[in-house]
């Protein structure tokens, strides 16, 4: 029960799983809200934020996740952060754009994510619920493949790099 990370980790699997209502339960239950509203003190409150907003709407309650995102959208991506294309905040911010409504965000965080060469976890890309929508879209369909590609170089690249530093397979 004091794990909060392994609680947040457990309250994605079961919204990716179908189950987001005991997902929500889970987060409402950790205490985490409370310290949300104070501020963040660590990583495990932003992703448990993450990790209700997404339950909430995979739960069929578009208007809570609505709630939590405009609250959390006007006082924490503001000023640098609304402009930045660091794979986090551009992908999860497009999350929660979409889960507004605002599409043309959606498409403006996508496109920076592009411009960015580190790897985006796919579980929040692909399993998502606020992408689902977008699926077939050819702006998200080209992240996807941005990253499927920067994740073949790397494989590619990756025999050499270990001998550059004396490690053998």
């Amino acid at each position: 029960p004091e794990d909060v990370q392994l609680r947040v980790h457990l309250a994605s699997a079961y919204t990716r799983t179908g189950e987001p209502d005991r997902a929500i339960q889970l987060i409402m239950n950790s205490g985490m809200l409370d310290s949300i509203a104070n501020g963040w003190r660590g990583s495990e409150e932003i992703d448990a934020f993450y990790a209700l907003v997404d339950a909430a709407y995979s739960a069929g309650q578009p208007e809570v996740a609505r709630e939590l995102v405009f609250g959390h959208l006007d006082s924490h991506y503001t000023g640098a952060a609304r402009l930045s294309n660091d794979w986090w905040i551009a992908i999860s911010t497009a999350c929660l754009y979409a889960v507004v409504g605002d599409d043309a965000a959606v498409y403006d965080r996508l496109q920076r994510n592009l411009e960015n060469n580190h790897l985006v976890w796919d579980p929040q890309l692909k399993d998502s619920s606020c992408f689902e929508r977008f699926q077939d879209d050819p702006a998200y369909i080209a992240v996807l493949e941005h990253h499927e590609n920067r994740r073949a170089m790397l494989r590619e690249r990756l025999p050499a790099t270990l001998a550059d530093y004396g490690v053998s397979l």
